[in-house]
């Protein structure tokens, strides 16, 4: 059983505030930092239930994403041409800002490759270059030749925007940010429930409950577990990465089968992750390993990635990233006073500043209409 706040704790921290921000990562962060600015006299508060990190920001493959011509052109046939062309416009914008960071964040610029298995898969997505070039108005992808192994098909797509970086300290330097902002951070605090109260919203922690008039729910793929009504599914991807390798030649972030497997360097390291589509399984908002799809990806490494090196395992893991009906983030007012910023669908690391900024205006708008 959980021991009881003292009442020092009580009262520094369950007192009156003017907003609660529930989701720690970048959306949340960045969310919190343009309100407390916005608002100086405003006590902002943000609760984030892991003690480290976040589910989504720092558990993910690092890749600063746009996305292959094979998931673009995916998503064009489902979801049609202006909401894909939404889509891609906030990763180029979301992509020339995190450039601005550069090595604080082991920000790296070299480019996303798409690769096949066969030249049927590949001339799939040859077909659609030109109409995902038009619609972005540049010549962003194009056809190159293959040379980093020979299983896979000799010809790949090249993207010229896309880059990687370090997800823990992009996440660190928006938590200090934050921080000088005035935003309070509380780490390891889980919210169990929200209820909504005539004047403000209760919200239920594992630590106490909170009372607000003005809620940010930023929990992306976890949002439905606090607010049903939210279309929003958890996916689990595992990752793991290689120890330093000698005479490494990968560099920069790559694509496989239609996006659900990507890998990249790190270093001298190797990276891969995904795997979302082998097993029904993934679908869960639980952080657990799955040893039939790392066996898998570990497998795949060895055999069409990396065929012919020597190297070990050093770290496995897995991330949840946000899943549904659409791929557009859902950023609204629910209710009154009670805003969302959530469903990323894989893209937080790219879009998350954006999302961020674009929650903290509209809470900010509607509270200043609610005032009039």
């Amino acid at each position: 059983m959980a021991s009881e706040l003292s009442y020092w704790d009580s009262d520094m921290h369950f007192g009156s505030i003017e907003v609660l921000i529930i989701g720690g990562g970048i959306v949340g962060l960045t969310a919190a930092r343009e309100i407390a600015i916005a608002c100086p006299s405003w006590r902002v508060v943000l609760v984030e239930r892991h003690p480290i990190g976040s589910t989504a920001s720092t558990r993910n493959a690092g890749f600063a994403c746009f996305g292959s011509v094979s998931e673009i052109a995916a998503d064009l046939d489902r979801y049609g041409y202006d909401a894909v062309l939404s889509q891609v416009q906030m990763r180029r914008q979301g992509l020339e800002a995190l450039a601005d960071f550069g090595s604080s964040i082991d920000f790296m610029r070299y480019g996303g490759t798409e690769v096949f298995r066969d030249e049927e898969t590949f001339e799939l997505a040859r077909a659609r270059i030109a109409e995902v070039n038009e619609m972005m108005g540049a010549d962003i992808f194009f056809e190159a030749e293959q040379r980093l192994t020979s299983r896979l098909y000799q010809r790949c797509i090249h993207n010229r925007i896309e880059g990687q970086l370090h997800p823990s300290k992009y996440h660190r330097l928006l938590q200090r940010e934050a921080l000088r902002s005035g935003v309070e951070l509380l780490t390891g605090v889980n919210v169990v429930e929200i209820t909504d109260g005539r004047r403000c919203y209760e919200v239920t922690t594992d630590h106490g409950s909170f009372r607000s008039p003005l809620l940010l729910n930023t929990t992306n793929a976890l949002a439905s577990r606090l607010d049903p009504e939210l279309a929003v599914v958890a996916v689990r991807n595992q990752v793991m990465m290689t120890d330093p390798m000698s005479n490494l030649q990968l560099r920069g972030t790559y694509h496989l089968d239609g996006g659900y497997i990507y890998f990249r360097n790190v270093g001298d390291r190797v990276l891969i992750g995904g795997g979302r589509h082998l097993h029904k399984s993934e679908q869960s908002h639980l952080l657990e390993l799955n040893p039939d799809n790392q066996n898998y990806l570990e497998q795949l490494l060895r055999d069409v990635i990396l065929p012919g090196h020597s190297f070990t395992i050093s770290k496995r893991w897995s991330g949840i990233l946000s899943g549904g009906d659409h791929r557009l983030p859902i950023v609204k007012e629910q209710r009154p006073g009670y805003y969302v910023a959530v469903r990323l669908a894989g893209m937080g690391v790219a879009i998350g500043s954006l999302i961020g900024r674009n929650a903290a205006s509209l809470l900010l708008s509607g509270s200043l209409n609610a005032t009039r």
